[in-house]
């Protein structure tokens, strides 16, 4: 794989995230302005009730809910026992044109699981983007790096599932981390463990967000003009560009 399909892999990943994760905060509005004063909520990755009583404050739509809108995909999230898929937290099946399942391993804990949906909902968003030819191309290399370990032999780092798993680990980060936290001022907070509690997410992760690697890696992206954005903006709002194969 060259260095120029990774480079594309990885914009995917980040601009697909920043706009699921736009249209989160555009379908609920009141979490944009709690935002802005510093109140960081844990991005909702479901549909939930709110405390409030007022019927205009009632439900906060999630990640998965927005991707489902955008892409006119059924997206159904199950639990899979330890035992059957040991060496993995989690997988996502597109199992027809519209409906897609992703399985978490149930002894997760929360914050990790709501990790692993996010990343499988990256691996979707990146799959809808980047076309079905590269979709066939991850899973049958997937199968062949498989094959390799459990040879073992030696991965190759430049293998497009390779790539693509990193690539799905920071729009993971992207999606409940988010550029608006962080411009914010959530980093700011020396406390790690806190921020990682108040985010409901993995504390590593929480690390990672801050790391000049991972700021090496999607700084030239988002830096890139707007115009370069819109082709992933307008993929994602047109779910027949978004076919499963």
């Amino acid at each position: 794989m060259s260095s120029k399909e990774g480079a594309r892999i990885y914009e995917a990943a980040i601009f697909t995230a920043k706009a699921i994760v736009e249209g989160y905060f555009s379908a609920n509005p009141s979490l944009v302005k709690k935002a802005t004063k510093k109140t960081y909520h844990p991005v909702a990755l479901t549909a939930k009730k709110k405390p409030s009583g007022w019927a205009s404050d009632f439900l906060i739509r999630g990640l998965v809910n927005c991707a489902q809108t955008r892409l006119s995909k059924d997206i159904t999230i199950e639990m899979a026992e330890h035992e059957d898929m040991p060496a993995l937290h989690g997988f996502m099946d597109e199992d027809s044109e519209s409906r897609v399942r992703i399985y978490v391993r149930n002894d997760l804990n929360f914050c990790w699981r709501r990790f692993v949906v996010a990343k499988e909902l990256s691996h979707l968003l990146m799959n809808c983007y980047l076309g079905d030819s590269v979709r066939e191309a991850r899973l049958e290399e997937t199968e062949r790096l498989f094959d390799m370990l459990l040879e073992g032999a030696p991965p190759d780092e430049n293998n497009l599932p390779f790539i693509s798993e990193y690539a799905a680990l920071i729009g993971a980060v992207e999606m409940l981390i988010p550029k608006r936290y962080v411009e914010g001022g959530l980093l700011e907070n020396s406390d790690i463990l806190s921020i990682a509690e108040q985010l409901k997410v993995p504390r590593k992760w929480v690390e990672m967000r801050s790391h000049p690697e991972f700021l090496a890696i999607i700084q030239p992206i988002y830096e890139k003009e707007l115009y370069q954005m819109a082709p992933i903006h307008d993929h994602l709002y047109r779910s027949k560009n978004c076919r499963s194969g």
